[in-house]
């Protein structure tokens, strides 16, 4: 009996090992998907507008933001930015149960990443957290002046999973970021 017990612990050992999620896997995340954001910072505010001319303000560096009811365009881009990019979207799938992971269909990543636009369910809500953290992530990058690593290298947000073997990583790359020389005036 002993050695049932040992046998099937041994067992259960190697296959926790070989199913072992592979966690490096969003180093492949597609960098090229749906562009959800263009995302400006001044000195005083950030702005936030979607591709479907949904516009976010923040007037605290990022750490809160708002829908914006009525504006006109030419009121931002008058403005004088601190640095700018294009916020695309970057999703993942796994049929596996996390061992090996694919990217989407670009048709899937806008419906991954759609919900960081308004999620019919929880408003703005989602959207709100999604800038957040990514204002954190331009903060520090511009902070410690290494803007380059976020160009054009996914962030993963979440994980999401409809059964032990089928789930989707989703998240977010920054495109064509610029900063320009008023830069300290962000800190």
């Amino acid at each position: 009996m002993k050695f049932i017990y040992t046998s099937i612990l041994v067992l259960g050992i190697i296959l926790t090992i070989q199913n072992k999620q592979n966690k490096n896997y969003w180093t492949l995340a597609p960098t090229d998907g749906l562009k959800i954001y263009t995302i400006y910072f001044t000195a005083d505010s950030c702005y936030a507008y979607s591709y479907k001319n949904d516009l976010f303000l923040s007037t605290d560096k990022g750490s809160s933001w708002f829908p914006v009811k009525t504006y006109r365009i030419i009121d931002i881009t008058s403005d004088k930015f601190i640095c700018s990019g294009n916020i695309h979207c970057s999703a993942m799938k796994t049929t596996d149960g996390g061992i090996s992971w694919i990217p989407c269909s670009p048709g899937m990543q806008e419906h991954f990443c759609c919900v960081y636009l308004k999620d019919p369910n929880s408003g703005y809500q989602p959207a709100v957290e999604f800038l957040q953290s990514v204002s954190r992530k331009v903060m520090e990058s511009v902070s410690s002046k290494e803007t380059g690593k976020l160009t054009n290298d996914p962030q993963q947000c979440t994980e999401y999973y409809s059964n032990q073997d089928e789930g989707w990583a989703v998240g977010w790359c920054l495109k064509d970021f610029m900063v320009s020389a008023q830069v300290s005036e962000l800190k």
